[in-house]
């Protein structure tokens, strides 16, 4: 998917770019203030096939990254997908990906937590921004 080089939605609105406190429906209102913007080229489907299928990563790494990009491309919406030739797997997505996707991103979180930082107030941050 290219952009033109308009400011974001995110950042004309708040200024500060993304933020881990937007939801589910935040991000699909931002992905669909750019739908008139992206079109699925060649090189869209290029960058896609290159950044899930051959990252420049090791094999080592491949694993994590693998979770965190399954993650993510299970939260686009449907119509980015298709542009992208992504597969729309919602099962799937449901059952297995987005919580292996969680996992990798809590794992990360936690690996760049200062161990300084008493562990409940994380706690009760996390509660604060992942309301039930």
């Amino acid at each position: 998917m290219r952009t033109s080089t308009s400011r974001s939605p995110a950042t004309s609105r708040s200024g500060s770019g993304w933020s881990t406190h937007h939801g589910r429906s935040q991000l699909a209102a931002t992905l669909d203030a750019y739908r008139p913007e992206l079109a699925g080229t060649q090189a869209a489907h290029d960058a896609a096939r290159f950044l899930l299928l051959h990252p420049p990563l090791s094999w080592v790494e491949r694993p994590g990254y693998a979770c965190l990009a399954a993650g993510a491309v299970a939260l686009l919406p449907v119509w980015a997908k298709e542009m992208l030739r992504l597969p729309v797997l919602p099962v799937t997505e449901r059952a297995v990906t987005l919580p292996a996707g969680a996992l990798a991103v809590n794992t990360v979180r936690w690996a760049l937590t200062d161990p300084r930082h008493p562990r409940e107030d994380l706690r009760r941050e996390w509660r604060r921004l992942n309301p039930v």
